[in-house]
């Protein structure tokens, strides 16, 4: 999935938004509380709806939306969910959301939106609406304080690591069996009361079985009479089928006698069409041969036709050449002539460089006094803290009173004014020298801005000596074009003049070429039109022929038919009577047919009486067979669920065991393997423990995690994070995201350490990865920057033009 902008109407702080999103390293920095966040929010609201409603919706807004534009493999889509506040109540309006999918627009609800993403994204997930993408959360986006949680908590992160990878469904079918197993059983003892009848069954099939029996032997013997019925039947049948064949004879040759007499009339005005059809073949071939010798015979010039071709258009390209080499030369004297250069012009390349060497002397000082200024931050608000503490003590000391509440023994007053006294006194150095380090960090914050304005016109020193230096090298690739054009010119209208005279042609060869060119077509044309000419005659000459061969085929075949009708009349004298026949015949046939009906009719209901028994045959047999079934599937179902309790809850644990085995130790090896990218340093390494915790060792010393610096903790949270991205990408078959979102992801990163982020993000293998961070550092490590801001409330986004190097 590759996003490409999102839409934001009245979500949180966005107003009225559209944000791109580019292919490669993407940063979205801001200051805290700018609406980067946000974004994250739109993006996953858009695709999946999630988000508490109430806080997505601006506070004064009625109504508010986000589309997301996207791809994946290649083909584009547009979704896009509606908020509407409705009696102080926000939710999503189903009527505005739909999905634009082959650029036809399907309007969805909420939930049938969510199973439509799903399925495009390839996400075999649970599509109910309040359930999280569990492929999404873990492979393309975590935010910060759920990663931090996981870190945390020991139970939180083996949670999130079972659920990520899969492990739970193991548990899940462990409890899922159960539940079969027990309701396997419960059916089971439905079925054992639904057999009890089977003997029963089993007898009353025995008496339907013996009257079948006898009901089929005097079925036997009616067959046998009817059988001699239908013999006699067949016979007075034959001699009606006998008699009928000797009428039909008798038509037949009655309709001989009729196209015998057809033929001959028709072979004869036959012969007549096809002698007038050929005579007039005969004169369009002669009119073709008059027009035929009217044609040329020899060609207009020795030189062929493709020669001419050739030659006139190698003119034509010498032609154009020397004109278009004229003009390239009048363009490049033309520029040369024009361009005003400043004196200072040819030092702009030295000045570029100064400039730049200032700029980044300034910004080591402002990154030095933020960092000293972020020390003192902390500190004043540790002291802060401390203060509040000690005042939330002397609180519940005055509370005390004379008396302990616990042990109801008397207080020393003397003890607890000392206490007090004590107390006051740490609360009063404590606020002095907050007050003291807040006034270091306002001089701080002086120093930056003086530092930033001077940056500034640096920047804007270095941006006029670089337009200059591109001017002074464009000018003098100007003149050296200019030179060339000229070279090329005088090159480009000899070679034009001698290629006309190599041809022997005058003031105007390409006018001398195109007049032979067209004579020679001409010719050709009329050399063709001969040659259909030839075809023309030749098929002439032939049809003239065929129709005359028709002609005597026609006669000679009229002349057979007259000889045919004699003999077709005496055979027709040979079949009187046969009418006569077939009527005696038919009345025979009739009378054979209703001795065979009566014994039918006794037969049919013989074997009615035995479809009965046959009926109750099959009732029977199916009781039994139904119970026999039953009886079947208890003993099954009983087999199904010792199976369940006994093999397949035991081999799900140990199956759990070992995938979590496995997926630990290669999330450890790849978990090394970016830490090492990101931290340098030999003497420190860090592993995954049993419950797939983070630990650091320095020369073989387990350190503690929570007295690390910020950037060794960010670095950690980092690379747990790509590992969980990593892994999830390559296990999961359905996953084709090339996407990853990193909200503050070098928080409290060296520079050395934000060095190495790009290296690592690149080989992730990611298409696009969108970063959110207010650390203005990253800047230089994404392709793409884009800079969040707010102002009245409402947030907007600018893209940051990156300083050419």
């Amino acid at each position: 999935m590759i996003l490409e902008r999102l839409d934001l109407e009245n979500i949180r702080s966005w107003k009225s938004s559209s944000i791109t999103f580019p292919e490669g390293i993407t940063l979205f920095e801001g200051e805290i509380g700018s609406g980067k966040s946000s974004l994250l929010m739109g993006i996953e609201f858009a695709l999946f709806g999630y988000g508490k409603a109430e806080s997505l919706l601006s506070k004064k807004a009625h109504m508010g939306s986000a589309t997301l534009f996207f791809s994946v493999d290649g083909k584009k889509y547009e979704v896009r969910r509606v908020l509407e506040r409705k009696k102080g109540k926000v939710g999503q309006n189903s009527r505005g959301s739909y999905i634009v999918e082959d650029g036809e627009k399907v309007p969805l609800s909420a939930s049938e939106l969510k199973q439509r993403v799903l399925h495009i994204l390839r996400f075999n997930e649970n599509p109910r609406p309040n359930a999280n993408s569990r492929i999404y959360r873990y492979a393309v986006f975590t935010p910060q304080e759920e990663m931090k949680a996981i870190l945390a908590d020991d139970k939180t992160r083996f949670e999130a690591i079972r659920r990520a990878f899969g492990v739970e469904d193991y548990a899940c079918a462990v409890t899922n069996s159960a539940l079969i197993s027990s309701r396997i059983r419960d059916k089971a003892r439905v079925l054992a009361g639904m057999f009890s009848g089977l003997e029963d069954a089993k007898a009353r099939l025995k008496d339907a079985e013996k009257e079948a029996g006898s009901g089929a032997s005097g079925i036997r013997e009616l067959e046998a009479g009817a059988e001699s019925a239908r013999k006699r039947h067949d016979i007075a049948k034959q001699r009606l089928k006998e008699a009928g064949e000797r009428c039909s004879r008798m038509t037949g040759l009655s309709t001989d006698l009729r196209n015998a007499e057809e033929r001959m009339e028709s072979g004869g005005s036959g012969a007549r069409r096809h002698e007038e059809q050929a005579a007039d073949e005969e004169a369009q071939a002669a009119r073709s041969k008059k027009e035929l010798e009217g044609i040329p015979s020899s060609p207009p010039s020795d030189t062929s036709s493709s020669e001419i071709a050739s030659r006139l258009k190698s003119v034509e390209e010498a032609l154009r050449e020397r004109d278009t080499a004229a003009a390239r030369y009048e363009e490049c004297r033309r520029m040369v002539e024009d361009d005003d250069l400043p004196d200072d012009a040819e030092n702009a390349q030295e000045k570029v460089a100064e400039a730049a060497a200032g700029i980044d002397g300034k910004r080591e000082e402002i990154s030095s006094a933020r960092s000293t200024m972020e020390g003192l931050v902390k500190g004043a608000t540790e002291k802060r803290t401390r203060a509040s503490t000690l005042r939330k003590d002397l609180k519940e000391i005055e509370k005390l009173g004379d008396k302990c509440p616990t042990c109801d023994q008397v207080i020393d007053v003397e003890r607890t004014t000392e206490i007090k006294n004590a107390k006051a006194e740490e609360i009063k150095r404590l606020d002095a020298e907050a007050s003291e380090t807040d006034d270091r960090i306002s001089a701080y914050r002086n120093e930056i801005k003086k530092l930033d304005r001077v940056v500034t016109d640096l920047a804007d020193e270095k941006t006029r000596c670089e337009v200059l230096a591109s001017r002074m090298k464009d000018h003098k690739k100007a003149i050296g074009d200019m030179e060339s054009a000229k070279k090329a010119s005088d090159g480009a209208a000899a070679e034009y003049s001698r290629l006309a005279a190599s041809y022997g042609l005058g003031d105007d060869p390409v006018g001398e070429l195109g007049r032979a060119r067209d004579a020679m077509a001409e010719y050709e044309k009329a050399q063709v039109r001969a040659e259909g000419l030839k075809d023309t005659i030749r098929a002439r000459d032939e049809a003239a022929a065929s129709h005359r061969a028709e002609a005597a085929r026609l006669r000679k075949d009229a002349e057979e038919a007259g000889a045919e009708l004699d003999g077709i009349r005496a055979k027709m004298e040979g079949f009187e009577g046969a009418e006569r026949e077939r009527d005696d015949a038919e009345v025979e046939e009739q009378k054979a047919g209703r001795e065979m009906v009566d014994v039918s009719s006794r037969l049919a209901t013989a074997r009615e009486a035995l479809k009965g028994a046959e009926r109750r045959i099959k009732e029977y047999g199916e009781a039994v067979a139904d119970g026999q079934r039953r009886k079947e599937e208890h003993d099954r179902l009983g087999g199904h669920a010792g199976w369940l309790d006994d093999y397949f809850e035991k081999s799900a644990r140990i199956i759990e065991q070992e995938v979590l085995t496995s997926t630990r130790q290669e999330f450890d090896a790849r978990y090394r393997e970016i830490y090492s990218a990101l931290i340098d340093d030999p003497s420190k390494e860090s592993r995954i423990d049993e419950d797939f915790g983070p630990l650091v060792s320095q020369d073989g010393i387990e350190q503690d995690l929570e007295y690390m610096s910020g950037g060794e903790k960010s670095s950690i949270a980092l690379a747990y994070r790509l590992t969980i991205n990593t892994m999830l990408r390559r296990s999961i078959d359905t996953l084709k995201s090339n996407l990853l979102i990193l909200d503050e992801p070098t928080d409290g990163f060296s520079k050395a350490q934000l060095a190495k982020v790009r290296g690592v993000l690149e080989g992730l293998g990611s298409q696009q990865v969108i970063l959110v961070s207010h650390d203005a550092e990253l800047e230089s490590y994404a392709d793409h920057v884009f800079r969040v801001s707010k102002e009245g409330g409402a947030s907007s986004v600018a893209k940051v033009e990156k300083a050419t190097p």
